[in-house]
């Protein structure tokens, strides 16, 4: 945080705290949807709903693992309520769906966009965490958007070579 506006930790986590402060957020917002539609805006109607699918449980079955190596930032609230859910039986089976769900949406390819994912959840969580000390509900949003902008990125990256819902052959 003390990068960007040069506060403290402490400083930058009240600034989270209030709900006034929403301008950065609103323009997140409208750069995440510029990224998803743009990646989506090249593909055919069947790889895009099998990458949206894929993104989707992709994106969401990292934040497990993402939560498990950073504490929260605030002793209530959103993210202490996740992080303590976050077993080592939620962390594996995250993972599980992480890695089965993109490659049963697009084939073999899906494990790579679904390491992308990953690795973007985990960056960001990473940022986060050393920015602000920790991690809250909006952080691992914010984590579960980036990951999801970098599989629908792969997949767009990966074109024609992805074969919508190909392990099944649906």
């Amino acid at each position: 945080m003390r990068r960007f506006c040069r506060r403290t930790e402490r400083a930058g986590a009240e600034v989270l705290a209030d709900v006034h402060h929403g301008t950065f957020a609103t323009a997140a917002i409208g750069l995440v949807l510029l990224v998803k539609f743009g990646c989506l805006a090249g593909m055919t109607p069947a790889t895009a709903g099998a990458s949206v699918f894929a993104a989707v449980v992709a994106a969401r079955g990292w934040l497990p693992a993402a939560a498990a190596g950073a504490p929260p930032l605030r002793d209530s609230g959103m993210g202490a309520a996740f992080r303590a859910g976050c077993t080592r039986f939620a962390v594996a089976g995250g993972c599980l769906a992480a890695c089965a769900g993109p490659m049963a949406a697009l084939g073999w390819w899906g494990a790579g966009a679904a390491a992308a994912g990953g690795a973007a959840a985990g960056l960001a969580a990473w940022g986060l965490r050393r920015a602000l000390g920790g991690l809250n509900g909006d952080g691992y949003g914010a984590c579960v958007e980036i990951g999801e902008c970098a599989v629908l990125a792969a997949a767009a990256g990966f074109g024609g070579r992805l074969a919508p819902w190909g392990v099944f052959g649906w």
